[in-house]
């Protein structure tokens, strides 16, 4: 009896400081996905502080418990070289490759005299999160101030060689700020189903047979989608004459040409889950030259999607899904993929 009532008080000690370990893991939680809703609102919104914490107070409020103190909420904006700069500048065309990272801060009480006596009444606990600032607003323009409208014009002009065809689409606006066309999508009327798409602001495209077809244009920006249509001949390619037999040259070594250096673009982009609910915000980022006029995903699941901020996604199931990014400029273009377990 004497051992046992020596070692009652050392189990209930053990017992409190269980259940602080496990107050104190949930409260991260809260600020870690607290720190993920605010990182998904500031890459659309880098200045708006007020709307920053309000988004992360309502997602950890929502599952708050005793002994928690009040958010601090800080944002930092950096260059894709990590360089700190003001969050005003971070967004809009020139601010494509930026990030934001938001920093949440809660203080944490414990119940366990011991615990408390060595940690304190007011533990921080914290957690962060970043995100690719927008260089388009978000799709529909969900919560901003300064919504985009459907894109104001969509046109093309259309010649053809043989059976190649040549598209396009820059008198089509607007083409650039937050509102910019992000995709160009062609439907050329012959009822193929290429792969890749045919897409971009110009591109050419091969057709199988002559004919008379109905090219379709889509472009699709923040705030909607715009279409233009035009009919378009396409002649049979020429009969080739038969060369007269000649004597086989010896072939001369052609040099490999050294790549492109006017294409460096890198692909990348982030995601954030909203809540547990299998659905993904995506956000794409580039690096180098020249800046990608479509962006085009595949989900893994059948799915795709376009623009930089394309809408939020649905997974049904567990995955894994290989989420992949495809960005492109004419004939420079760059992928990236990330495996997702939602």
């Amino acid at each position: 009896m004497v051992e046992f009532a020596l070692l009652v008080p050392m189990l209930l000690a053990m017992v409190a400081l269980g259940l602080d370990a496990g107050r104190m893991f949930f409260s991260w939680i809260e600020v870690v996905n607290g720190a993920r809703e605010g990182a998904a609102f500031a890459a659309g919104n880098p200045t708006d502080t007020a709307g920053i914490s309000t988004r992360v107070s309502q997602e950890a409020n929502v599952r708050a418990q005793g002994g928690e103190g009040g958010f601090v909420v800080t944002t930092v904006c950096r260059t894709p070289g990590g360089a700190s700069i003001s969050c005003a500048s971070a967004a809009g065309g020139d601010g494509t490759g930026n990030t934001v990272t938001v920093t949440v801060s809660r203080t944490f009480g414990f119940i366990t005299p011991v615990v408390s006596n060595v940690l304190g009444s007011s533990f921080a606990v914290r957690g962060s999160a970043t995100a690719a600032v927008f260089g388009l607003l978000p799709y529909g323009g969900e919560n901003q101030p300064n919504e985009c409208n459907d894109p104001r014009k969509a046109q093309f002009t259309v010649s053809s060689a043989n059976l190649t065809v040549t598209l396009d689409a820059t008198a089509s606006a607007p083409n650039s700020g937050r509102c910019a066309i992000s995709s160009y999508e062609w439907d050329m009327g012959d009822g193929a189903d290429p792969f890749p798409p045919v897409v971009g602001m110009q591109t050419t495209y091969t057709y199988a047979a002559p004919g008379t077809y109905t090219i379709t244009l889509v472009t699709r920006n923040p705030g909607g989608s715009e279409t233009a249509t035009q009919n378009v001949s396409v002649p049979a390619a020429p009969p080739t004459a038969s060369p007269s037999p000649s004597p086989t040259p010896t072939p001369t070594p052609v040099p490999t040409p050294p790549p492109d250096p006017a294409c460096t673009m890198v692909a990348m982009f982030s995601c954030t889950e909203q809540g547990n609910s299998n659905k993904y915000n995506f956000y794409g980022a580039y690096t180098g030259q020249p800046a990608p006029n479509t962006w085009y995903w595949t989900y893994g699941d059948g799915d795709v999607g376009w623009g930089q901020a394309p809408s939020r996604h649905t997974f049904s199931g567990s995955g894994p899904y290989t989420v992949t990014l495809t960005i492109t400029n004419g004939s420079c273009s760059a992928s990236t993929s990330q495996s997702l377990v939602p």
